[in-house]
């Protein structure tokens, strides 16, 4: 923080210590200041101390959609049938059977699952199933017999169940993912499970449905969904009333944070009023107590107050909307407001982007260079990670 010019006071969001164990790397944090916010470490440890009772973490949901299939695939039946899968890929990737793959080019090689990645599952039956017709060619009787139609008709019913599910972990990978987005992509998922009727699907349906109460459980993330507009014509709402209550407390103690922050750092030239004389510069002094007025008006706890609640009844968008976006053209019309609803709608979601950049140190801290320094690994690691912006601002022009 000290690099970037940046003070806990201007924090909205913590991420969470990815640890080994995924339940509590997921934890919500919700820190005050009589709160340990680091409650597995040695309270002797040199820590820094974190007293905002403004900052705020969200429960990872990849993590949360992971945990939700491996609710269900680790149950005997599914588990029974995965391990039968794995059986049959084994055969196939040994002698004789490797070769035929490896002769035909257009075939692919069967793949075996990870166990950390549930997706890795749903691609190794998929492969198979997409090559049915050849795999059943190699096998002999007596496999075929062991891998019959029964087996066969589980595949098929397996890769259509799980696909939706694959296809939402997949989604929820998005850079740049607002809490709303993820909540559409999630309910789309649920929907067509339901859809589909099958006990498996069902079972995936209710696993995704038992674990939508840890995100709810956060203020933060509630506040995040009441200022989407796309979410305001669902019905029943997507948030009960106790909820969008508890939300728009969350609003107004983030407003009062960010008018204490922003209090003071305010000039003229962030604010310039346009003039229509060249001779507007007699002005300053009205026009410095006229860009204050501007600043603090309708600033009042009440006014704004009625203005957040407004929002679910007054404001619309269609599905594919941009939030962001949608709320900066906003700032026009209600600059406070905007400015809090794209706060609290920039919480991140996942820790996608986290996991993401610490991959990315394998491609940095290679054994050629295992004597790299703190300092210039955390730069070089800061500069892989925000390349994108690098490259608009410094390389616009082709050499």
């Amino acid at each position: 923080m000290e690099n970037v010019n940046h003070e806990i006071d201007n924090l909205y969001y913590r991420d969470a210590d990815i640890n080994d164990d995924i339940d509590d790397d997921t934890e919500f944090l919700n820190f005050s200041a009589d709160e340990n916010v680091f409650p597995d470490q040695n309270p002797d440890d040199d820590l820094p101390i974190i007293d905002q009772p403004h900052l705020v973490g969200v429960r990872c949901a990849a993590h949360d959609f992971q945990l939700s299939v491996y609710d269900v695939i680790k149950k005997k039946t599914v588990s029974n049938f995965l391990a039968k899968m794995r059986k049959l890929v084994k055969i196939l990737r040994a002698q004789p059977y490797v070769n035929s793959f490896k002769v035909d080019k257009t075939r692919k090689m069967p793949i075996l699952d990870g166990e950390t990645r549930w997706g890795s599952a749903y691609l190794m039956v998929k492969r198979i199933e997409d090559q049915k017709d050849f795999v059943q060619g190699l096998l002999p009787a007596e496999l075929q017999r062991e891998f019959n139609d029964k087996f066969w008709m589980t595949i098929e019913r397996f890769v259509k169940a799980t696909f939706p599910v694959y296809l939402l972990t997949k989604r929820i990978q998005e850079e740049s993912l607002t809490c709303g987005t993820m909540y559409l992509y999630w309910k789309e998922c649920c929907l067509e499970l339901a859809e589909m009727n099958d006990s498996l699907g069902n079972k995936l349906l209710e696993a995704l449905q038992n674990r939508q109460g840890m995100w709810f459980d956060n203020p933060a993330f509630m506040a995040a969904l009441f200022v989407d507009p796309r979410l305001n014509e669902f019905d029943p709402p997507v948030l009960t009333q106790d909820q969008k209550e508890e939300a728009v407390q969350h609003l107004l103690k983030t407003w009062n944070v960010l008018r204490t922050v922003t209090k003071g750092n305010l000039t003229t030239e962030d604010n310039p009023v346009p003039s229509t004389s060249t001779g507007a510069g007699i002005f300053s002094r009205i026009q410095k107590l006229l860009c204050t007025n501007r600043q603090h008006k309708s600033s009042e706890v009440g006014d704004m107050e009625k203005r957040i609640r407004r929002i679910p009844l007054e404001m619309f968008a269609p599905l594919d909307t941009d939030v962001i976006k949608w709320w900066e053209a906003k700032k026009l019309e209600d600059k406070e407001l905007s400015d809090l609803a794209i706060i609290v709608s920039q919480l991140p979601c996942t820790q996608v982007s986290v996991e993401r950049t610490f991959n990315g140190l394998r491609h940095i801290l290679t054994k050629a260079r295992m004597k790299l320094g703190s300092t210039p690994l955390e730069q070089i690691l800061f500069v892989k990670a925000n390349s994108d912006i690098f490259d608009d601002v410094y390389f616009q022009y082709d050499l």
